[in-house]
Formats: C-alpha cells, structure tokens, sequence
C-alpha cells in the first residue's frame, strides 16, 4: 500500500481540475476555505476537494512530497 498526504496544495488541484496556473489554483483553495468557512492555516483534505469539485476521491492520487 502507497503512503500518500492527507491534505491537498495547489499543485494537486492542477492534476485535479486542470487550472492552467499555479495562481488559480491558489484561489480555488482559498475559495474552498470559504466556503468551509475555515482559516488560512487550515489545510484542505483530500475529501474535501473531491467533494467540492464532484469527482470521487479515487480518482487522484497524492504522493507523498520529500
């Protein structure tokens, strides 16, 4: 069984949804935390953005970062 993180960066939303820039995956994050009504040192799981985008959490996979 591979390892893999629990809580998404931007980089992961770009695999995800296929933002073209790193930047608006930034505000997607930051509008998913307001949505959630959480606060900028709250991470984002990975639950929660497949939640929010509708695709199954299956479907990406978040390797572990060194």
């Amino acid at each position: 069984m591979k390892k893999e993180r629990a809580f998404v960066i931007a980089d992961d939303v770009k695999l995800v949804m296929s933002h073209q820039s790193n930047r608006s995956c930034q505000r997607y994050l930051n509008n998913l935390r307001k949505f959630l009504n959480k606060g900028k040192h709250q991470a984002i799981t990975k639950q929660e953005l497949a939640d929010y985008a509708g695709v199954p959490v299956d479907s990406f996979y978040l390797p572990r970062l060194r």
